[in-house]
This record gives structure tokens, C-alpha cells and sequence, in this order.
């Protein structure tokens, strides 16, 4: 299950008209109301109880992680050396390189080239824990071997979640979303290796905070970064870490990307040509094809959005803006 998104906010103080409705219709609007919010409650539990599932499963996912990671160890020392050369010994290296290119908007700024490969290759697993109590969240795992770089054996990424509507908005509740994140203090094993390392790949352990004003100059970059940070986090758990044989091999080719420049193509075209846009869901993804046959375009129809949300949107919807009125907390 996936994080989920905010929907349009509506203005308490405009009703459309409403302000003509009889008294009677006035308290059936109040009584509809209130069955609402109870259908809202109710997929907040369902919502709860889905992660508790997941959490439940967790026990047999690690069995098989560890016979994943067995078998991994088995041919690490073997093939170890070269830091950049594509074998077992740095498996988790170019899983990781691969899910990154998955992400156009995170690698913009997160790219991992020969530098980063020297630290990133000594990594010997990632894993993923959902926690349900005190409260929701999930943590991604970077597990490394020793090495002449890291004092860590570890660097841990944690994301908290909400499944909780705003009773005087509850229109808005489309399911869990991700609201904030943790990262980890990093120690090098010298000075130098901090200054070098500082404003790499690594700084995904290091998330900014977010400036309590969106006045602030910097606040719509840093709620940008943190945006993308989320999204790739939430990816880590859901798809690289259960399939990260398939981005080593290079089979997995969907992308993660945004598709708003497809969209803003589209919005130059004339009002005539609206029902021709294409209504991909990310970019990389297929443009419809007017010579597929009939059956073809009803599976594309047929294919909808997971159902879990990052701040504010579908992770895979089309519409990737994010509202900056809405806060993120890096919670440093």
C-alpha cells in the first residue's frame, strides 16, 4: 500500500448558493455531513489495518531477504575489487544507481557517480521496517561491511506517516501520506572524507528542514527537495528493495519521472486537440497508440493509480505539482 495524496481544499466560506436552501435542506446538508465524516473514519481504519497487515508479513519477507542476501555473500568476496565494475561484489551498488535513474527529479540533485561508488559498493543489504506503534512510519536501511570510509555499520532513512483526516476538512482525506522524515548522523573516518562526501549521494541521510514560513527564500526549493526525498523513499520500500534483482539486470524500466513537460506541451495545444493529449501516468511511459486496436486501448483504460499518497499527491498520477502551502517537516 502506498502513502496518499491531499485533494482540493474547499473554501468554507463559499457555498455555492447553498445560502438559498430551506432550513430542512440546511440540516439534511449537516446530517449527509456527518454520514461523510463516518465513511472517512472508516477508511482511516481500513487504511490502519492494511499497514498492520504489512507489518504482519514482515517476519516472512526478511526470511526470504536473508536467503536473497546468502546468496549475494556468497559471491561478494569473490568478485570484490573493482568498486566500479558491474558483477555480485556490487550488487547493491548498481541497484541503487539503477533506482536512481528510475527517479529523474531525485537524481537531479542525488546522482551517484565514481565517487560515490567507492562508499556505496562496501553496501552488503537495504532493508525496510514498517512500524505501526507508537505511530506510523517505515525506516529504509543502508547495511554496510567494514570499510576505510564509514565508522557506521549502518545509515537509516526514517519516514512518518499519517492516517488522519481534518475533521473540519475531511473532503481532503484520500488516504495515508508521508509528512516527515529523519536521517542519520554520518561518521567518516576523517575530516577529509566528510568535506568530500558532505554534498553527495549521501546527503539523503542528511534532509534539509523545511523553514516554518513558506516566506522564507528558500522555502520552495527545500519543500521540493523534501518532496522528491519522500517519493524515493516510498519507492526504495515498495518496489527496489522486493525487486532489486531486476534493476542489477536492467530489466525493470519503468520510470518514476515526472510528466510535466508532456503536460505543459499539452497546454499549448489548441482547445480542439484536448481529447487527443496523452494521458500517461509518468514519464517514460507509452503514448497511446491511435493504430492499437480496441482491446489494447481498453487495458490501458483499465489501468488505475496505486492507492497510497506522498504529501499531497497519487505517486504515480500525472499531476506532480506539490503545494507549497501545505508543510513538511525533514524533522531535524
Amino acid at each position: 500500500m502506498e502513502p496518499a495524496v491531499c485533494n482540493p481544499r474547499v473554501n468554507g466560506q463559499n457555498h455555492d448558493g447553498n445560502d438559498v436552501l430551506s432550513d430542512d435542506e440546511k440540516q439534511a446538508i449537516d446530517d449527509i455531513k456527518g454520514i461523510c465524516l463516518k465513511t472517512v473514519e472508516l477508511g482511516m481504519k481500513l487504511h490502519r489495518e492494511i499497514y498492520a497487515l504489512e507489518e504482519k508479513a514482515e517476519p516472512e519477507h526478511n526470511i526470504l531477504y536473508d536467503e536473497r542476501k546468502k546468496v549475494i555473500d556468497g559471491l561478494r568476496q569473490k568478485h570484490k575489487g573493482d568498486s566500479l565494475a558491474k558483477n555480485m561484489g556490487n550488487f547493491w551498488l548498481y541497484v541503487l544507481k539503477a533506482a536512481v535513474q528510475q527517479c529523474p527529479e531525485f537524481a537531479c540533485t542525488n546522482e551517484i557517480g565514481d565517487v560515490e561508488a567507492e562508499v556505496l559498493c562496501h553496501i552488503s543489504d537495504i532493508r525496510s521496517k514498517l512500524y505501526t506503534e507508537p505511530e506510523l512510519k517505515f525506516d529504509i536501511v543502508f547495511h554496510f561491511e567494514p570499510n576505510v570510509y564509514l565508522k557506521n555499520d549502518y545509515l537509516r532513512k526514517v519516514y512518518y506517516i499519517k492516517c488522519k483526516a481534518d475533521p473540519k476538512e475531511p473532503q481532503a482525506y484520500d488516504g495515508a501520506e508521508i509528512y516527515r522524515t529523519e536521517g542519520t548522523t554520518i561518521h567518516w573516518t576523517s575530516p577529509a572524507l566528510n568535506a568530500k562526501y558532505r554534498k553527495t549521494f549521501f546527503k539523503f541521510f542528511m534532509p534539509p528542514a523545511l523553514p516554518y514560513s513558506s516566506d522564507e527564500p528558500n522555502y520552495k526549493e527545500i519543500n521540493e527537495i523534501l518532496e522528491h526525498d519522500f517519493r524515493f523513499g516510498f519507492y526504495l520500500k515498495e518496489h527496489v528493495i522486493p525487486k532489486a534483482v531486476y534493476y542489477f539486470t536492467g530489466e525493470i524500466k519503468e520510470s518514476m519521472g515526472s510528466s510535466s513537460s508532456t503536460e505543459d506541451d499539452n497546454d499549448n495545444d489548441d482547445d480542439g486537440d484536448n481529447n487527443n493529449e496523452d494521458e500517461s501516468g509518468s514519464a517514460g511511459s507509452d503514448s497511446l497508440d491511435p493504430n492499437a486496436s480496441e482491446d489494447e486501448k481498453d487495458d490501458d483504460d483499465e489501468e488505475e493509480p496505486e492507492d497510497v499518497h506522498v504529501y499531497g499527491e497519487l505517486l504515480d498520477s500525472e499531476d506532480w505539482s506539490f503545494d507549497s502551502g501545505d508543510s513538511m517537516d525533514s524533522g531535524n
